[in-house]
């Protein structure tokens, strides 16, 4: 792209964009840039190369990260994942034509990015573009570019593909007489459009909210500081079970510790909360695979190196809302 008119014209649309957004969504976004661009590389791998970019800031990253990071772009399932980011690369593939001044790529991207196309593709589309005009945008729109959500990506987006049109049919000459009441349509369209993003991104937030209030929550039931509440629960409930198996009576003095016990479990059960693994179940596991296990025990000499570890903590998470509360424990055991 050489055209300084049209740069400048892009830039403008970022910078207003951006000016509307208030919490910067930079980590997900170089995740998602960098996930394009090494598609088959695993979580772990993508939060190395995230830990080593300037938009990090500082922080460090694990593969653990790197997965709640999908879930929240929703891209939580691996195949659909793919299938979106490839989409997502071929399509700015043909935008990035159209930007060196190919009038056929234009429509080539009309008939492929389309209304019904879904705002996660259009955020991918969106960051790839901004990553290979790096060179090309000032380092202000290119901070204003990384910090947009999934809603105001896809809005700019479709703004940058009219004005790329805009330009090439003034450019080449071939602008046409535009009909007032087909542009106070379309207008009108776009508003309504907007209306309704802004109204799915009130609702997303707010649902969102509520989410991160029931994470934060049960998260602290099972911390260290609370003493592993969840643990107990789940520990003395499986105790009484023993208990009855063996068909021994429970003292009068623990009824009311039995019913308490019930309830917290029908409470937790309510919202959601299932354990990931059973406690005592006997592992061989990687270094690879410990990514998502809190590992007690000897260090491992090699990647091929290989531990046998017993769950000590299930681990709990809120499935339905791809939420991990707490990963499993383990400890090394020996190999018989």
């Amino acid at each position: 792209m050489k055209h300084t008119e049209l740069t400048q014209r892009l830039q403008a649309i970022i910078r207003e964009v951006s000016s509307r957004q208030k919490h910067p969504f930079r980590h997900e976004n170089m995740v998602l840039c960098l996930s394009a661009c090494y598609p088959n590389e695993e979580p772990r791998e993508i939060a190395t190369r995230l830990n080593q970019s300037p938009a990090a800031d500082g922080k460090t990253f694990g593969g653990d990260d790197v997965i709640k990071m999908y879930k929240k772009m929703r891209l939580g399932n691996v195949p659909e994942r793919k299938k979106i980011l490839a989409f997502a690369t071929e399509v700015c593939a043909v935008l990035l034509n159209a930007l060196e001044g190919d009038s056929a790529a234009v429509q080539e991207y009309r008939k492929t990015c389309t209304e019904q196309t879904g705002k996660t593709a259009k955020r991918a589309i969106f960051q790839l573009l901004r990553h290979h005009l790096a060179d090309q945008l000032d380092s202000d729109t290119q901070q204003a570019a990384l910090r947009l959500n999934r809603e105001f990506s896809a809005e700019c987006l479709d703004e940058i593909a009219d004005a790329v049109e805009e330009y090439l049919n003034s450019y080449s000459g071939n602008a046409v007489a535009i009909d007032p009441v087909a542009k106070l349509k379309n207008d009108l369209e776009r508003t309504r459009a907007m209306l309704r993003s802004m109204q799915d991104s009130f609702d997303e937030r707010l649902e969102h909210s509520r989410t991160e209030e029931q994470e934060i929550f049960f998260s602290n039931l099972n911390s260290q500081r609370y003493g592993y509440i969840l643990d107990l629960l789940q520990s003395a409930q499986n105790g009484f079970q023993k208990l009855r198996e063996k068909r021994m009576r429970v003292p009068v003095e623990l009824h009311s510790v039995q019913s308490l016990i019930r309830h917290m479990i029908e409470f937790v059960n309510d919202y959601g909360v299932s354990p990931i693994m059973m406690v005592d179940t006997v592992l061989d596991v990687t270094v690879q695979e410990i990514g998502e296990l809190q590992y007690e025990g000897s260090p491992f000499d090699s990647d091929a190196d290989v531990k046998r570890v017993r769950v000590v903590s299930p681990g709990w998470q809120i499935e339905e809302h791809h939420i991990i509360i707490s990963y499993p424990r383990v400890v090394e055991t020996e190999k018989f």
